[in-house]
């Protein structure tokens, strides 16, 4: 007889050059409860085809999270597939379009990576990833590291375009029917507290946390009030 298993499933979305890893503290905390998939999102360099493939790739039902680059398909693929999403927690991310600061600056690392200058992680890249007082943390550090280097140059380009040619999706947030999580870093210069006031705006009866002395990676700097508000958002209706 084969066995159906009656878990609901949690799909996470990592960020640019982030992988499983930055969700590992989750996924320990919730793996005996909860059917675990993690998306891959370096599939295809275009938003929405990404957004298609990874929508294919999972159950019919699924409560989803999402950070930065994660947070944006997210938003994308409650749009699409409203009716399959059970709960949205999203976290470092934004649904405005980058300023063409920000666009110009992607596209000068997708160039000099397609020239073979792909450096990873640098120490003085981490410190717009991650709080200060996480530099020196191997826990967060190291982990950074290692998942920018197992990203690698090609899956990096990829990610830049696929967020290079996203959507605006500020005007969508209003049809988010779900329960929705959000969480931001309030020292996170990349997705910056007033992004998350937006999408928390947005989004009709939102619960919007701010975590004290974290940047851009809550679940790797901030893991125990990660989870801790990820239960809340799980368990209560």
């Amino acid at each position: 007889m084969v066995q159906v298993s009656t878990k609901k499933t949690l799909l996470f979305i990592p960020g640019l050059i982030c992988d499983a890893e930055l969700w590992r503290n989750q996924i320990n905390a919730f793996k005996d409860e909860y059917n675990i998939l993690v998306a891959d999102h370096s599939q295809s360099d275009d938003f929405e085809t990404l957004a298609q493939l990874i929508i294919n790739d999972v159950p019919d039902r699924f409560h989803l999270i999402g950070l930065s680059m994660g947070g944006y398909l997210a938003q994308e693929i409650i749009r699409r597939v409203p009716e399959r999403v059970e709960k949205l927690a999203l976290m470092a991310t934004s649904s405005r379009l980058d300023p063409d600061t920000i666009r110009k600056t992607r596209i000068g690392l997708v160039q000099l990576a397609s020239k073979g200058r792909f450096v990873g992680m640098s120490r003085q890249m981490l410190g717009t990833f991650v709080h200060e007082s996480k530099l020196d943390d191997p826990s967060v550090a190291d982990v950074v590291y290692a998942m920018a280097k197992k990203t690698g140059s090609e899956s990096f380009i990829k990610q830049q375009k696929a967020i290079l040619s996203r959507p605006h999706l500020q005007p969508f947030l209003k049809d988010i029917s779900v329960k929705t999580l959000i969480i931001c870093g309030d020292s996170d210069p990349r997705t910056p507290v007033e992004y998350h006031q937006e999408i928390a705006d947005g989004i009709p009866h939102a619960d919007w946390h701010i975590l004290e002395n974290c940047g851009h990676l809550p679940p790797l700097e901030q893991p125990e009030k990660v989870n801790h508000l990820m239960k809340q958002w799980l368990t209560n209706d």
